[in-house]
């Protein structure tokens, strides 16, 4: 009771450490927020009233509104942290029991516009030339040229839904889909849609979009990553290292690079199928390269790195104007698998544990730092994929 008694004087003693140390909790809490290290849930139902209500005043549309803003439709929200490269993205479970995750480009307007307005109103492209407005923006985007059938998909609501010609919801419609393809997460995942290595885009509304829920592929049960080592433990990481090369080994036939690659970007659908989360530095690689050779001003070359896809600068003419280096094995192995050294702290991998094989341990450290290449890649993948299967084989074995 003393102590009580005396908190009001010692405050006063010590009032301006009190206040400096408010003063730096605010700015932690700030910057925290504003990186997406903690979030607020009720930031996403402010956010789903206001798309509500726009919806309900017919200035936006779309697949997902009715999902979300029907009475009662939604059960729950919970907002999602690290995911610094969306305005907002929130997980949310339907009344139909459905989960999805809700997603919103930072950017909500879109780069340019594909109508025009003049005295008499707004003027919109016929479905004809918007298609070819969407062919040519994904042939800049992605350098790749899609088949008539799935530029017909992309170019309407994920659900199929055909409005007619010229009608005010055919143009909401246009106006919607237009801005969401300037989103790179959302464009990856409508162009790759058959590939099932992206979640699943399961509507849109306004400009945000819903998709598939993924449980983390390296959280809870799956891998405990500083839980106590046991031989389940163990079995499940093999297993989940597995599943991470076949799925890179997708990804690289459809000559894609992730330029962003972390443990919670991984995450498993309900068919147990492994998938990548975040998409938003997920580019085919000539675009890559394209970034990486842009001719920009550099001294390091740490100064023409893509985030996780490494280039180097050119020292005689002190620009960019390499490609990409590193392929997606190698910035699997170093980033997830083996781990990576940190100020003061070695942060351990998927693979690396008191059970690793020291052949094991050499193997990713070849495939983390080795020289790279085609044939490097190739080499290793096939060493990497074999070691790998036959410990997994074995280890399930053991825990039947």
């Amino acid at each position: 009771m003393s102590v009580l008694r005396r908190f009001p004087g010692l405050i006063f003693t010590h009032k301006f450490k009190c206040l400096f140390v408010l003063f730096l909790s605010i700015v932690c809490f700030i910057t925290l927020y504003s990186w997406r290290i903690i979030c607020s849930n009720l930031e996403s139902w402010d956010r789903v009233t206001s798309l509500c209500s726009q919806y309900k005043k017919g200035k936006i549309s779309g697949d997902l509104c009715p999902k979300l803003c029907g009475e009662g439709s939604v059960v729950s929200l919970a907002c999602q942290t690290l995911h610094s490269g969306k305005d907002i993205i929130f997980s949310a479970t339907l009344k139909d029991g459905l989960n999805i995750v809700v997603k919103s480009s930072q950017n909500t307007e879109p780069q340019d516009i594909f109508y025009w307005i003049d005295d008499a109103g707004e003027h919109y492209p016929t479905d004809d030339f918007f298609r070819s407005l969407v062919e040519n923006r994904i042939q800049a985007r992605l350098n790749i040229t899609l088949s008539e059938h799935d530029l017909e998909r992309i170019i309407r609501y994920p659900n199929g839904q055909h409005f007619p010609v010229n009608s005010k919801a055919r143009r909401i419609e246009m106006k919607e889909i237009w801005r969401l393809l300037q989103d790179n997460e959302y464009l990856i995942s409508m162009v790759y849609a058959g590939r099932d290595m992206f979640p699943k885009i399961t509507g849109i509304c306004g400009h945000y979009f819903g998709t598939e829920y993924l449980k983390p592929a390296m959280d809870g049960d799956l891998v405990k990553i500083v839980s106590k080592e046991t031989e389940d433990n163990w079995a499940n990481r093999v297993h989940l290292a597995v599943m991470i090369l076949d799925l890179v080994e997708q990804i690289d036939g459809d000559n894609l690079v992730l330029c962003d690659v972390k443990p919670n970007h991984f995450g498993i659908s309900g068919e147990g199928k492994l998938k990548i989360l975040d998409l938003d530095v997920t580019f085919p690689r000539a675009i890559a390269n394209a970034i990486t050779k842009s001719g920009k001003n550099c001294e390091f070359d740490s100064d023409c790195h893509l985030f996780d896809c490494h280039s180097v600068c050119n020292k005689e003419k002190k620009i960019c104007d390499a490609p990409v280096m590193n392929s997606n094995l190698q910035i699997v192995c170093e980033k997830i698998l083996l781990g990576w050294a940190m100020p003061g702290v070695m942060v351990p991998g998927l693979l690396m544990t008191s059970s690793t094989p020291s052949g094991l341990a050499s193997l990713l450290r070849q495939c983390a730092h080795g020289a790279g290449g085609p044939q490097f890649d190739s080499d290793i993948a096939t060493r990497l994929t074999h070691t790998l299967a036959e410990m997994d084989a074995h280890l399930q074995n053991l825990i039947k």
